[in-house]
């Protein structure tokens, strides 16, 4: 329990995710599912992400385990604590992953990056009016929420670098 609660402080997640996360790995307990014998950041990290998105907090595997492990090790302990994912989603069957909203998706980004709110606004105003056609059909959401803000900042004669 102490690993997932480091794990949500150094992540900066919000309280629910983390209370959310001791509610799954206490249920690992209650079921008997075995814990033992497995490395304990990738089993929590494991738990952490299955929280975030129980709790619709978009967060990947990857960047809960850049937060905790050190660089060289963040590739082995993703392979690992997804293949332990799999197996909470298999014996516990809890997740229900809701669709994305790109409003959530331009948030993330405008939070990460400090942009201004009303380049966020315009730019969520723009991916309503455009969400009927098909112009993200096979395309990475995130990347898709990038352009809009990119596109918004242009719009509203504001710099922000492409990249």
């Amino acid at each position: 329990m102490g690993s997932v609660s480091e794990i949500c402080q150094k992540c900066s997640l919000p309280k629910n995710v983390l209370e959310t996360a001791s509610i799954i790995y206490r249920s690992l307990d209650a079921k008997n599912i075995q814990v033992k014998g497995k490395t304990v950041v990738s089993i929590s990290a494991a738990v952490v992400y299955m929280a975030c998105k129980q709790c619709d907090v978009i967060r990947s595997l990857d960047e809960i385990l850049r937060e905790v492990c050190h660089e060289r090790d963040v590739k082995a302990k993703t392979k690992l604590a997804s293949r332990y994912y799999r197996m909470l989603v298999m014996e516990l069957g809890t997740v229900s992953t809701s669709i994305m909203s790109m409003d959530k998706y331009i948030s993330k980004i405008s939070n990460m990056t400090y942009t201004d709110s009303r380049i966020a606004r315009l730019s969520q105003a723009t991916a309503e009016k455009t969400k009927d056609r098909s112009l993200k059909a096979g395309k990475a959401p995130h990347e898709i929420a990038l352009a809009y803000l990119y596109i918004a900042s242009i719009l509203l004669r504001q710099s922000i670098l492409q990249r």
